[in-house]
């Protein structure tokens, strides 16, 4: 089992956002919309491949973000998925 400190994610967000804009600056594009996703349920059981993958949409993920960023009232947990599919692809993009 892994614990994960919410502050240490929230600094290393910080810091990682900011290295990626003095690399690339405020903004990096994606030339892809569409994601292999792995169900929640398959994602961690290492003892057999996942089954089912499922598309996500990097569109869709951003959408979402931007909505919580004009409406904070509406924060749910599933916002860090979609927030992580998005590092992820500003992630792979930047690297490579």
């Amino acid at each position: 089992m892994t614990t994960i400190s919410m502050r240490v994610l929230e600094e290393a967000l910080a810091l990682v956002a900011e290295h990626v804009r003095q690399t690339v600056g405020d903004s990096v594009y994606i030339e892809h919309d569409y994601f292999w996703s792995v169900p929640a349920d398959e994602l961690y059981n290492i003892d057999q491949p996942p089954g089912d993958l499922t598309l996500g949409q990097l569109s869709e993920c951003l959408q979402q973000i931007e909505s919580l960023v004009n409406e904070p009232d509406d924060v749910i947990a599933y916002h860090m998925v979609w927030l992580g599919e998005l590092l992820k692809a500003v992630g792979h993009k930047v690297v490579g």
